[in-house]
């Protein structure tokens, strides 16, 4: 049975903006994302 941990760790919520908005957006633009690609982020 796995048991509850005792402390937690709060993280913050994911975001994103600015420039890294930016790398993503130019990603799925030029297809850069693809597995099989060199450029892959």
């Amino acid at each position: 049975m796995i048991k509850p941990f005792e402390k937690k760790i709060w993280l913050s919520s994911p975001t994103m903006h600015g420039e890294e908005l930016e790398y993503v957006r130019k990603a799925y633009e030029t297809n850069c994302a693809r597995r099989d690609n060199n450029n892959a982020i």
